[in-house]
């Protein structure tokens, strides 16, 4: 596996200066980011596992505004609104981009997931547990209500076990 290294993770972001002079956004509206619309240089990129700790405002209930449609949404964390989601540029058509981040030990736990996921060719059972399939599959039937009948396993010399009782039952039973 060959990776190509670059000196930046990403493009300037927005990948086209937006304008936004049409949006109305909200005058009381404090923005994370007042040039957000602007292509410029990251100045700042967060795990996602920081994300929804940005969220948590007014007891950690997340407040989003939405200012139209096909506009994106606005999300409000603690350093102010920032803007969320897909918009519709119309004409200004901007080049697509994609962010990755490449572990250089991610397709090591890819193959281990496929191995713990993998599905074994043959059942792993114990004698016992073998033993008692078998007996199911031999002495199963389905009544005229549509339950299941078995008969009752008995184990391995189950008699030898027992031994002369029928008797002593018997009379136990009288």
């Amino acid at each position: 596996m060959s990776f190509l290294v670059q000196k930046k993770v990403t493009d300037d972001q927005p990948s086209t200066t937006i304008p936004i002079g049409s949006w109305n956004l909200p005058s009381d509206m404090v923005l994370a980011d007042p040039g957000f619309n602007k292509q410029v240089p990251l100045d700042i990129l967060l795990g996602l596992e920081y994300f929804y700790e940005l969220l948590l405002l007014n007891g950690g209930r997340v407040q989003i505004q939405r200012i139209g449609e096909g506009l994106p949404l606005f999300v409000n964390t603690v350093f102010g609104w920032i803007a969320a989601g897909k918009a519709d540029f119309g004409s200004l058509n901007p080049v697509p981009c994609c962010h990755v981040s490449v572990d250089p030990t991610l397709g090591e736990k890819i193959e281990r997931l496929w191995k713990i996921e993998e599905m074994p060719d043959v059942p792993r059972w114990t004698k016992e547990e073998q033993d008692c399939e078998e007996h199911f599959e031999a002495t199963f039937s389905r009544d005229a209500t549509g339950r299941y009948v078995v008969r009752l396993p008995k184990r391995m010399g189950f008699e030898r076990m027992v031994g002369e009782s029928k008797d002593m039952a018997v009379r136990r039973l009288v």
